[in-house]
């Protein structure tokens, strides 16, 4: 059985009154140690702090169990949730978050800790070190056994999320591709116009939208050279990277995607990284908006094969000006056709998400 919570007791919780149930984790000397904890009923209040942790029960490329300590027993979790619980203890209750606190650590793991500061210990006290970290995450805080806590799990979960100060969502342990992938996502963040989608920057900035996106134009080069490694686009690292990463079986289950957007402030860790909730927005804007670039590049190859019959990879960016698309760039086109796609539907649910969040809080509403 994957997930056994036979030994461990829940009180009772009162959805009406804002109760909910959170793992207390302490603190380890590694990642590999067994998760030691708690579980404790709290009341919302805008004063708790806690992390919400949304991550696969199943996982066929990623089978097995392993043993946690709750209230002093053992309680049998799948793999996946094990390594979700220890890596994100590894993020919060670790050196390298502290470093990060102090100014040091890479620069990606000091501005995530800049924002949620108050969720790190305060090293400065023995009670700070020894403070545990609080996560909800419902296979375990939502009792099994309780009818009518499992016929009102959604309302459970949006509780949760929507009071959680972040929620991470485990895309579990890296491969040997993860750290390029992670540096092309943020790489594309780094070059996504700051303003993008807003009327007025679409009036200042016309180049940057669909059939032009110039600020993909950087992007043609690394494409290219990247095709040329194993004698095909799809054989180059850099591609091989971003399709793993975005064919991750977290993406593939959109029911969960859709309840990490009730979080206030949603989140990814693959492995010891974070990937922000823009970074991935990023992304899927781009893919959103890359297909009408597409479609016109592709009716601009018809018009340049009457001028040249030729291999359209030997078309210049020259005769993509004299096609008739003033800007649009022959790097341009190779970058948007060759960038791995994700599933249709995680890409509706996240733009559909930041388009509510942007109703609600106007044109500059933060990604995260």
């Amino acid at each position: 059985m994957a997930l056994d919570l036979r030994g461990l007791e829940h009180k009772p919780i009162s959805l009406a009154k804002k109760e909910i149930r959170l793992l207390e984790i302490y603190t380890a000397h590694d990642v590999l140690e067994p998760i030691s904890s708690r579980l404790a009923t709290y009341k919302i209040t805008p004063e708790l702090e806690y992390i919400g942790l949304c991550a696969l029960l199943r996982d066929e490329e990623n089978p097995g169990t392993e043993k946690i300590w709750v209230n002093g027993s053992k309680v049998t979790i799948p793999r996946t949730v094990g390594q979700a619980l220890r890596h994100v203890r590894g993020l919060f209750l670790s050196q390298k978050a502290a470093q990060a606190t102090a100014g040091g650590g890479p620069a990606w793991l000091q501005n995530f800790v800049r924002g949620f500061r108050y969720l790190l210990p305060d090293e400065a006290s023995r009670a700070g070190r020894d403070a545990p970290l609080r996560v909800w995450l419902d296979c375990i805080c939502i009792d099994p056994r309780n009818a009518a806590e499992t016929e009102n799990r959604r309302a459970h979960v949006a509780l949760a999320y929507e009071s959680a100060k972040m929620t991470i969502g485990w895309l579990g342990m890296k491969d040997p591709t993860s750290d390029l992938a992670i540096s092309t996502v943020r790489e594309l963040e780094q070059r996504f116009p700051p303003h993008f989608g807003d009327p007025q920057d679409k009036i200042d900035h016309p180049e940057n939208y669909s059939p032009i996106m110039r600020f993909l134009t950087p992007f043609g080069p690394t494409w290219e050279a990247d095709s040329k490694v194993n004698g095909s686009r799809e054989r180059g690292p850099v591609f091989i990277a971003v399709r793993n990463f975005v064919n991750r079986p977290f993406f593939t289950r959109q029911w969960i995607l859709e309840e990490l957007t009730l979080s206030s402030f949603p989140a990814f860790l693959l492995g010891d990284e974070i990937i922000s909730w823009r970074q991935l927005l990023v992304w899927n804007r781009v893919e959103g908006k890359s297909c009408s670039s597409l479609n016109h590049a592709m009716r601009m190859f018809v018009l340049l094969r009457t001028i040249k019959s030729a291999d359209p990879c030997l078309i210049t960016s020259v005769e993509f000006e004299k096609a008739g698309c003033e800007g649009f760039s022959k790097e341009t086109f190779e970058a948007i056709k060759a960038l791995p796609k994700m599933d249709f539907g995680v890409i509706f649910t996240l733009l559909d998400a930041f388009e509510r969040r942007r109703s609600h809080a106007g044109p500059r509403v933060p990604w995260g």
